[in-house]
């Protein structure tokens, strides 16, 4: 079956919370959960800067060049989160129709970090068997006002080489989830 992807925000209470030890220091990957925490409080003020200041993807990708190191971290935040540059390990979430629930394919500690730091939101990379279910995921599952628009959006999907190539497999493993 070939699987549907796009960029959302996401809403977090329809994502399964990732079965990780709550006591975790260290990733799989190796990264402290200090890190992950850190990531997440740039994501809550992110989204604070566009919702009570109105903050645009170019005034975030502004912040990058700040004299202000805090500034320019949440500049540098904001491309990782919602920049164009998405690296092959961004969180990945499955459509389960049967549970009406995400199940996390990538990012469990991103994610488990992000449900615990209260974020009500988070962008996430989202599969589903196809266009309809996407568009009806984005409709009931996702920010009603994204912080990054559907051009940028478009940007981002198209910058996946890596995605691209490795799809059909993780199509796959993310079809064998489902029926477990």
């Amino acid at each position: 079956m070939a699987w549907k992807h796009e960029f959302m925000e996401v809403d977090l209470d329809k994502v399964r919370m990732p079965d990780l030890d709550p006591n975790w220091r260290v990733s799989q990957h190796g990264r402290p959960r200090e890190e992950y925490e850190q990531w997440s409080r740039n994501d809550k003020e992110i989204q604070r800067l566009h919702d009570e200041e109105g903050l645009t993807t170019d005034d975030f990708l502004a912040l990058k060049d700040s004299p202000d190191p805090a500034k320019r971290e949440i500049g540098k935040s904001y491309q990782y989160i919602y920049g164009s540059n998405r690296s092959a390990d961004a969180k990945r979430l499955v459509w389960d129709e049967k549970t009406g629930t995400f199940i996390s394919d990538n990012g469990n500690h991103r994610i488990w970090t992000d449900k615990t730091s209260g974020l009500k939101y988070t962008r996430m990379e989202v599969s589903a068997p196809d266009q309809e279910t996407l568009d009806r995921i984005r409709k009931e599952h996702a920010r009603p006002d994204p912080i990054v628009r559907d051009q940028h959006d478009e940007n981002v999907q198209r910058s996946r080489p890596l995605w691209e190539r490795n799809s059909d497999n993780r199509d796959q493993r993310s079809h064998e989830r489902l029926e477990r």
